[in-house]
């Protein structure tokens, strides 16, 4: 037989899925406009104020926001209202193409504001990986390197160990395992994955090994960033 077990260190998925649309920007300056004069486009929340407002989200703190207002699919009048906010104090810069760039350092004061534990770190690390936290890294798509940030909320291994088992009749209705010896002597450890929220709708979240050079699907690695770690509500 073979034991299976899933070591958790800490946390696990991040099931909000919010994005940089349209039905997400509702508070951001308006950028384009139908021949009727409905706005079409606004200006983007950017990835890091999309990365903070979802772990928020999925911590429910600080406790006086409307969260249960918020859905964790999809938005609403309350989410746009608060990824306004969010960023808003954030000291973002609104860039002419319609993106907004807020400096990791300056969404972690922002997170301290609203009662959180939060440290930045200017490059990544590792060994600081311990909990919930943002990354900034980079990546090549379509010959361009582009920034992001994405989360990280999860972190796990499986162990397994085959044994080989005896099993007896020790009376005519007791059938029983009398002994079990381990074939691989010791426990083998898969390797440690991290689950990773990309703060696209959902698109290519889940379990991910090797999370030191990681990138999002269909593209390539290019370089990690700086880091904002032990993101967790201040008690």
């Amino acid at each position: 037989m073979e034991y299976t077990k899933t070591d958790v260190y800490w946390s696990g998925e991040n099931n909000v899925h919010w994005n940089q649309t349209k039905e997400f920007s509702l508070y951001f300056r308006p950028l384009a406009y139908d021949i009727f004069g409905n706005v079409v486009e606004y200006q983007s929340p950017g990835c890091t104020t999309i990365a903070a407002g979802q772990l928020m989200r999925y911590y429910e703190h600080p406790s006086y926001l409307p969260w249960h207002s918020m859905p964790l699919e999809g938005s609403s009048d309350e989410t746009c209202r608060f990824l306004y906010e969010l960023a808003s104090v954030s000291n973002p810069i609104y860039n002419d193409d319609g993106s907004t760039a807020i400096s990791m350092e300056n969404m972690a004061n922002t997170m301290k504001k609203y009662g959180y534990e939060a440290t930045f770190v200017n490059k990544f690390d590792m060994n600081a990986v311990s909990g919930s936290c943002i990354i900034h890294s980079a990546y090549l798509r379509d010959g361009k390197v582009r920034e992001h940030a994405w989360t990280l909320t999860g972190s796990k291994t499986y162990v397994s160990e085959r044994f080989l088992e005896v099993w007896t009749f020790p009376s005519a209705k007791d059938f029983r395992c009398v002994d079990r010896v381990s074939i691989t002597g010791y426990p083998e450890f898969s390797p440690v994955m991290h689950y990773v929220n990309w703060g696209w709708g959902g698109s290519g979240n889940g379990w991910y090994t090797n999370i030191e050079r990681i990138a999002p699907p269909n593209t390539q690695f290019e370089a990690m960033r700086g880091m904002i770690i032990n993101i967790s509500p201040r008690k």
